[in-house]
């Protein structure tokens, strides 16, 4: 079985504008209406941003559209019809390589290790703007290791001190009502969004079996600021109509998830005096069914050794997460700040019920996974143009019954020249992904899972002025103790290959006003063909436009990828146009991958009468619909 080409780039320091002093170098701009400028993390890495003006003129309806467009990758689905970027028949989900956040919140589950695949098709209407950091990223953004972080930032009520509604519907009776109220009161300010979805998808007909992956939401959000207080209220129920599900024969005659999500927490803020605390419970409730048309599955025992069919799995956990970080920035010199901090994190899973047929494997003696983490971050201004950092983390997690614990290293280096018109920098890095909770869980009495080592080398050119921005990313990048599934066991184990990658991005911005801009991207992916002879080099490019004219705004995109031998190639061609009708009332109609085109991807199974794999072929995960709606202001 060939393995799934991960891409991965280490992140570099970006920087913008010649600044003298340290702290607005490394990225702590002043007040700005694009609120990006305030809370991009320039030393945290290679940086991808979506300002507000992007995402309104996209009309952006779910970060799906943004996943798309990430390089060195492409938009992928599971059997599930949940989004997995590195999905790969019979392989592990790798839930470490991309984590999502809400502010410096991130939305993580106890169990799978984060939320992405439940989160990329909700609506985020009340996101102000969207940076995507490449690359094993800084800690400053979050407190575990990951190689690419998503980072959604809340609108501020202030700037909003409106409220909004959004109706809209689309394809197969597709539905979306928005509810958005943003208000400053003086000596504090509020932000509160609710939101119902009924995403209809695409049916996938496979022998005489109707397959679908719709999926209803509902989700409301919270924020309230009070000096330097910060509290914020997330809850959100999913139901899913889940594709193929586990049926080894792809046709599930019954299938559905639900799934219960909250989050509450507390933030303190106090730049002046370098301080950046905060308190965050998370509580998660899972449950799946599915009956299969015959044979469903195979019984494991031994974690993965075939015993006996079964037709049916009925499954039930629930999951805590609480956390907490103190971080504090010390000023040791003009030219010299040091910001460091300690983290703690509680996980509790429970298992209420896991029954296959008549046999229950819920009651199961590992539950629990504690983190301890420290890290310091030294950045030193050699002179207005030269800056050099050094991080180091390191985690200690601390796991309970028949689970050993596991330590972490996380270790960077860097060094960036800036100047008004071009900036070039170096990066080496070396980062630790040990196993998450669900993959200990697979593989109790049975072998020992390693963590996985990312070490890479990234060097990056930007040269840029008023109206246009040219860069080019090298990067290098090895993967020892990938976790893969052996297929002859079934079994979950370490890759004893060394993976190696090279990639290059080049990508070009040209602003020709204020409301007119184009950008251009291209990328390949090389693999080291003596670890994986049967890779192929990956492609990838993008095209995207924002143009205006009277009171219509325009945005056209096309996103092409040639990806692995199996998964082949495609182009997405999608359009949205929004016209202003007043300064309260806006319509809006969206065409995504209209030419059907996209590239698409392949699902197998396995017949258990012939004894052969079954192929599920050319399955739209970017489905072709239209939207339309009208947005009101008040």
């Amino acid at each position: 079985m060939k393995k799934k080409i991960i891409a991965g780039v280490l992140c570099l320091l970006c920087v913008y504008a010649d600044q003298t002093n340290l702290d607005m170098l490394l990225g702590s701009l002043q007040q700005a209406e694009d609120l990006s400028k305030k809370t991009i993390q320039e030393s945290a890495g290679y940086v991808i941003t979506y300002t507000r003006e992007d995402l309104d003129r996209m009309h952006i309806k779910s970060l799906k559209e943004i996943l798309e467009r990430l390089p060195f990758i492409r938009y992928n689905e599971d059997a599930n019809g949940l989004t997995d970027l590195f999905y790969e028949p019979f392989q592990p989900t790798k839930y470490g390589q991309i984590k999502l956040y809400i502010d410096d919140k991130e939305t993580s589950d106890a169990i799978f290790g984060n939320s992405l695949q439940a989160f990329s098709e909700m609506d985020i209407s009340f996101i102000d703007h969207i940076e995507i950091y490449l690359g094993a990223v800084s800690f400053t953004l979050g407190t575990e290791p990951s190689i690419t972080i998503i980072k959604l930032y809340t609108k501020d009520p202030a700037r909003e001190n409106s409220a909004m509604i959004d109706i809209g519907g689309g394809s197969r009776g597709k539905k979306d009502f928005i509810y958005l109220n943003g208000r400053d009161l003086g000596d504090m300010k509020y932000l509160f969004y609710v939101n119902h979805r009924d995403n209809r998808r695409k049916k996938i007909k496979f022998h005489s079996t109707e397959l679908s992956r719709d999926k209803k939401f509902n989700s409301m959000y919270f924020l309230l600021y009070k000096d330097k207080l910060r509290y914020e209220l997330f809850v959100s129920r999913i139901d899913i109509k889940p594709f193929t599900a586990g049926a080894i024969n792809l046709e599930p005659k019954l299938a559905h998830i639900s799934t219960r999500n909250f989050f509450t927490g507390l933030r303190y803020d106090d730049p002046e005096n370098g301080w950046h605390n905060y308190l965050y419970f998370t509580y998660s409730n899972n449950w799946a069914y599915e009956r299969g048309n015959g044979i469903l599955g195979v019984l494991p025992q031994n974690r993965f050794l075939y015993l006996k069919p079964y037709k049916s799995h009925d499954f039930k956990a629930t999951s805590t997460v609480t956390e907490v970080d103190i971080k504090k920035k010390f000023q040791i010199t003009k030219n010299w700040s040091l910001l460091t901090g300690i983290t703690g994190k509680a996980k509790h899973f429970e298992f209420l019920k896991n029954r296959f047929d008549n046999i229950d494997f819920s009651h199961l003696p590992y539950n629990q996974e504690n983190l301890v983490a420290g890290y310091i971050e030294s950045s030193y201004l050699l002179n207005n143009n030269n800056v050099v950092i050094l991080d180091l983390k390191k985690d200690k997690y601390f796991e309970n019954g028949p689970v050993d614990d596991y330590d972490q290293i996380f270790f960077r280096t860097g060094y960036i020249y800036n100047s008004p018109t071009i900036v070039t920098k170096f990066f080496l890095g070396k980062t630790d992904l040990k196993p998450s909770p669900k993959q200990l869980l697979e593989s109790l009495n049975s072998n020992k899972l390693k963590k996985q080592t990312y070490t890479a080398f990234a060097w990056e050119l930007q040269k840029k002025d008023k109206k246009q921005k040219f860069s080019i990313l090298y990067t290098w990048m090895q993967i020892e103790n990938l976790i893969i599934r052996d297929i002859d066991t079934f079994k979950l184990i370490n890759d004893t290959n060394n993976l190696i990658y090279n990639t290059l991005d080049i990508r070009y911005c040209y602003k020709f006003d204020l409301d007119n801009k184009m950008e251009i991207e291209g990328f390949i992916v090389k693999p080291n063909r003596q670890t994986n002879p049967s890779s192929r080099n990956l492609y990838g490019a993008h095209i995207m436009s924002y143009n205006k004219w009277k009171n219509f705004n325009f945005f056209n995109s096309l996103v092409y990828r040639r990806w692995t031998k199996d998964q082949g190639s495609g182009f997405d061609y999608s359009f949205t146009v929004n016209y202003r009708l007043s300064d309260k009332l806006s319509f809006y109609f969206k065409g995504l991958n209209i030419f059907g085109s996209a590239i698409k991807t392949n699902y197998y199974g396995y017949d258990m009468v012939k004894s052969q794999i079954i192929k599920l072929s050319d399955v739209d995960v970017i489905d072709r619909e239209f939207l339309v709606g009208m947005e009101y202001q008040f």
